[in-house]
């Protein structure tokens, strides 16, 4: 049996909508501390792993980004027209996924303080020695994903 034999079996055995509620996808952005930021030049793309905070009143997704000359993840940052950012979960039977679309740019003055507050709220902040310069010499800037999309799928009966 060919694989779309099976797909298309199991699509017929199986009834269930996998979409999320917009409450299950907010409970999702408010909970995770991380996923996978897609960037993109043209028709080249560039994902990296990144922990965010989640501003549902500006509904917003916010970065904390280390930038330095000649920095990969600034060159795409100045190129994307619309970024995508992943959140998603596996446990056997069990997974969830949210992606959110929109534009990414730096987070304006005003809005620093809540920025850092969503951060505060959920963020995982990674060790940066790998960066070679200790914290106290690193410079960081924040971006926000202003969400224009949404979308949710998770297996039926999943707790998010």
């Amino acid at each position: 049996m060919d694989i779309q034999t099976v797909l298309s079996e199991r699509k017929n055995s199986v009834e269930f909508d996998s979409s999320m509620s917009d409450s299950e996808i907010e409970t999702v952005l408010g909970r995770a501390n991380h996923g996978v930021l897609s960037l993109a030049d043209a028709d080249t793309a560039y994902s990296i792993p990144m922990s965010y905070g989640f501003d549902a009143d500006a509904n917003a997704l916010v970065f904390q980004f280390v930038l330095h000359a000649g920095s990969r993840k600034g060159a795409f940052l100045e190129q994307t027209e619309t970024a995508s950012f992943t959140v998603s979960r596996t446990d056997d039977e069990d997974w969830f996924s949210v992606v959110a679309e929109g534009p990414i740019s730096p987070v304006p003055d005003e809005r620093t303080t809540d920025a850092y507050a969503a951060i505060a709220e959920s963020a995982w902040f990674p060790d940066l020695t790998v960066f070679d310069r200790s914290v106290t010499e690193t410079e960081f800037e924040l971006f926000e994903l202003s969400i224009e999309s949404l979308d949710g799928r998770k297996a039926p009966d999943a707790e998010v």
